[in-house]
């Protein structure tokens, strides 16, 4: 099966189709010098058989159809067989973002009241692992959450998940056009992250149309470097080579020398991220001086920036756009397009996904006019989690309004122009400017906080934060990031502050911010900094 054919399928359906394809072929080589290492490569019919058995686990543990299971851990093998086990449950996966600090995962948790919590590392966040297994029943914060260690580990702080002698039952037959596989939250515009509520079946499907676009195929293999719990690892990733019968390379962190290294030693065919990404393994690999065997490159950069790395790597360049929203790619660069037009534009969307580009009345503009991006497709989410009808971002006639700006090509293909909703993307990781500005004016000595995102070499947009203090306060650069690390991820947390004494405001008394980046940039203070 293919793209579409895959909508009304499951995950118990498609691991046994790739089992029976794909058989002994390799499906996830373990990260080098990992825990996993000794386990050896896992092929595709290991990847059928210890994904049921992680059903027949977590079973065990009180997950049935219907129930969350929350994944707080970084890349790995075991990582792939709680979200596929899971899912042959007819479970919801939460997947939990590691960067994220112990208040913002507490909230994610409070939100959606997982059954089980699956860990696994320690956490970033300090001795957040160790709190969360002593005040877990202390409130009605986690009341109901089981927590469990993924593997068996001296002094881990929750009890191991205990292994099974037989699969787990399987919820075949639910109607996958309506249940939830993946809850995956996006900070989106609004001040608190949102949880985009994903179909099994739509995830499968979106990494079949993934990797018939970019001709996937049994001698791949991906880099497995993009988290997991985000969809750029899950369905790009995972997903995307797994229905092309291709394999993963597994990474926990990123490291440009690993991941050279790891190129080496698997013969790594696909790498797929952001620019900062991809950049630190071209210096990684140039130093090595070995022969690449990259034949493609996926990631959402300009034309320029697509230009150089097709120079220097020799791959096929292609590029990407999609959200959260819809499981996530919208559209994506066809290698069987020419070069040029994969440098400058994104791509076609997908079979059977429709984009309209509307103004500020929602009428639908002509091709090579620039407005709103809106989707009417198969992928996309029930809905977020929680959000009255009203509220959740759909047109009466049922597009998804996306908040970003593009245009549209005579023969379709799309471009993408920026967002309209008041989003920094910095390194990969999207940062809602105003959860970061609730979060600033915690601070007793913090009256008005407004976020803008500059242009920045290292990061793409770096966090910036104006700040106007309570009179008679002041607080130094280095007492304001010390603040912000206690609740917010090092993503999410300003470069730099600037103090304000007096805002730009708009004719409807609104603070400006087009009025504060220009102001940025002619003060000077528009500097990188790490």
């Amino acid at each position: 099966m293919r793209d579409q054919d895959w909508l009304g399928h499951d995950f118990s359906c498609m691991l046994d189709t790739l089992a029976r394809r794909y058989g002994k072929r390799p499906a996830l080589h373990p990260e080098e010098g990992g825990w996993e290492q000794e386990a050896g490569v896992v092929t595709f019919e290991d990847l059928n058989t210890q994904s049921r058995l992680m059903a027949g686990r977590l079973s065990a543990a009180g997950v049935s159809a219907g129930d969350r299971v929350a994944i707080l851990a970084e890349n790995s093998i075991a990582w792939v067989y709680a979200w596929f086990g899971a899912s042959v449950l007819g479970a919801s996966v939460v997947p939990l973002n590691t960067k994220l600090t112990w208040r913002e995962i507490a909230f994610q948790l409070e939100k959606t009241q997982p059954r089980l919590l699956l860990v696994d590392e320690p956490h970033p966040d300090s001795d957040a692992v160790t709190r969360f297994a002593t005040e877990r029943l202390a409130g009605p914060l986690t009341t109901g959450i089981t927590c469990r260690w993924l593997r068996d580990t001296p002094g881990a702080p929750f009890p191991v998940l205990e292994a099974a002698d037989e699969a787990g039952p399987s919820a075949a037959g639910r109607d996958f056009s309506t249940d939830v596989g993946m809850i995956q939250f996006t900070s989106g515009s609004t001040a608190s992250p949102k949880g985009a509520r994903l179909r099994q079946d739509a995830l499968i499907a979106t990494g079949a149309a993934n990797a018939g676009r970019w001709m996937v195929g049994i001698d791949d293999v991906f880099l497995g470097a993009s988290p997991f719990y985000h969809n750029s690892g899950a369905v790009f990733t995972l997903l995307s080579a797994f229905l092309g019968g291709a394999s993963v390379a597994i990474m926990s962190r990123w490291s440009g020398d690993r991941a050279a290294r790891i190129a080496q030693s698997t013969g790594l065919t696909v790498l797929i991220g952001v620019g900062t990404v991809l950049w630190d393994f071209v210096r990684s690999w140039e130093r090595t001086g070995g022969e690449s065997r990259i034949r493609l490159v996926a990631t959402a950069e300009t034309p320029g920036f697509c230009r150089q790395l097709h120079d220097v790597l020799g791959a096929e360049i292609t590029n990407v756009y999609g959200l959260t929203e819809c499981s996530p790619t919208v559209a994506l660069g066809d290698l069987r397009d020419p070069q040029e037009t994969r440098f400058q534009y994104i791509g076609r969307p997908h079979a059977g996904i429709e984009v309209r580009i509307v103004d500020d009345h929602g009428h639908v503009l002509p091709a090579g006019a620039m407005g709103e991006i809106q989707i009417l497709s198969w992928n996309r989410m029930i809905g977020y989690l929680g959000m009255p009808d009203d509220e959740q971002p759909f047109t009466d006639d049922g597009w998804l309004r996306t908040g970003d700006l593009g245009s549209l090509s005579p023969d379709g293909y799309l471009r993408f122009h920026g967002r309209i909703k008041d989003v920094v993307k910095s390194g990969g990781e999207n940062v809602s400017a105003l959860e970061v500005e609730i979060f600033l004016k915690e601070h007793p000595s913090i009256v008005e906080a407004q976020i803008i995102g500059v242009a920045d070499a290292k990061w793409g947009e770096k966090v910036v934060a104006f700040i106007e203090f309570a009179p008679g306060m002041t607080l130094t650069q280095e007492e304001l990031k010390e603040f912000c690390r206690s609740g917010l991820a090092a993503f999410k947390r300003p470069k730099e502050f600037i103090p304000v004494e007096r805002w730009p405001l708009t004719g409807s008394t609104k603070i400006s911010k087009p009025s504060l980046r220009e102001r940025l940039a002619s003060s000077g203070h528009a500097h990188s900094e790490a």
